[in-house]
């Protein structure tokens, strides 16, 4: 993996860890922002991308990237007229359409709504000849912990999602820290290693909230500030 353009801070274990901030907009979307910080990064030729929604991804990769999408389609996006996209029934797994493995596999906001979230993981390295990729919310950070306290309902889990798609309940409520336990033992016994974590949290617009939020990342740790955390895992015999 190519430097990212950011101070990475090693850690006594045998993985980076980087810090990526975004400032959001009406059009922001976190997958293509990954695409772009992390996966651009990567050296691969081909990727698969499971629940890719529009193909989002696709849009901020090189074009020599092979690209092949795989998605139940919630119905958060709508379905793209794109013949490197295969959509397919709720009930079914991406996986069983996938034809052929690919460098990386892209995991991007899908483990957190699978019940079987350790296995569908090691399905991925499976497919993977270099590297996996997995995004997870951060659902300990402050924000949610204090609207929790506030009696609001914590996002995606609540029983504000009756009567909705169930493809956007998350089945997880995630903390990263456990997530990387997770992820690592079963990375390990499948031959992967991590290699990188990316901490992922906003830019705030305006300076006081900026200043603020600069001060809960420079006292406390990314579980409480980050929105979002994103493992890179390679393969040991990879080239």
């Amino acid at each position: 993996m190519e430097r990212p353009n950011m101070k990475a801070q090693h850690t006594s274990q045998d993985h980076e860890c980087h810090r990526l901030f975004f400032e959001g907009g009406p059009s922001f979307r976190l997958a293509a922002f990954y695409a772009q910080n992390i996966v651009q990064k990567l050296d691969i030729d081909s990727v698969i991308d499971i629940g890719c929604a529009d193909g989002v991804v696709q849009q901020n990769l090189s074009a020599h990237i092979n690209y092949a999408g795989y998605d139940a389609n919630a119905g958060i996006y709508d379905e793209a007229d794109n013949p490197d996209i295969t959509y397919h029934p709720v009930e079914q797994s991406s996986f069983d359409f996938v034809k052929e493995e690919a460098d990386a596999v892209l995991l991007f906001d899908v483990l957190e709504h699978t019940l079987g979230f350790v296995p569908y993981f090691e399905t991925a390295m499976e497919w993977a000849k270099k590297y996996v990729v997995v995004s997870l919310p951060n659902e300990f950070n402050f924000r949610i912990r204090a609207g929790f306290v506030r009696g609001k309902d914590i996002p995606c889990h609540g029983l504000q999602m009756v009567n909705t798609d169930g493809g956007h309940r998350h089945l997880w409520l995630v903390n990263p820290e456990s997530a990387t336990r997770v992820l690592q033992k079963s990375a390990a016994a499948k031959g992967f290693e991590l290699a990188h974590i990316f901490h992922v949290g906003p830019r705030p617009k305006k300076m006081y909230k900026r200043l603020v939020y600069d001060v809960i990342k420079a006292v406390t740790s990314p579980l409480a500030w980050a929105d979002c955390w994103v493992w890179v895992f390679k393969k040991k015999d990879a080239n």
